[in-house]
């Protein structure tokens, strides 16, 4: 039993030092939806403006401070009642978050293919 586990500690100790090749770094690529990150930044300017922490603006709002943390970073895309919820804590109409955005969204093109005919 004990020369099991002195063999295992070799092995692990041997595999720690050999050297794996190392990949080539790939470009970080931002896939974030450029609406979701302007309204993010607009509603992060606003709660700043009015000296909120994102724990006040998540309470009144009702809403996790998680949540209002991956909106204002961009990486969540919020639902309209909770877009409602910030506007009205923040004291701003819902057009007022989305007023700074002047983006020309691209729709990818999809394939479509002809309806299926019932018999």
């Amino acid at each position: 039993m004990i020369t099991q586990i002195k063999n295992a500690k070799h092995s692990t100790q041997a595999r720690a030092t050999e050297r794996k090749p190392v990949a080539a770094v790939k470009p970080v690529v931002d896939e974030r939806n450029p609406i979701c990150r302007a309204v993010g930044k607009r509603i992060k300017l606003l709660r700043i403006e009015r000296d909120l922490s994102q724990e006040d603006l998540s309470h009144e709002a009702n809403i996790g401070r998680a949540a209002v943390s991956a909106i204002e970073n961009g990486t969540s895309n919020p639902t309209l009642l909770t877009l409602v919820a910030l506007a009205n804590v923040l004291d701003v109409s819902l057009g007022e978050l989305f007023a700074p955005i002047s983006i020309k969204f691209e729709a990818k093109e999809e394939h479509r293919t002809a309806p299926r005919r019932l018999r």
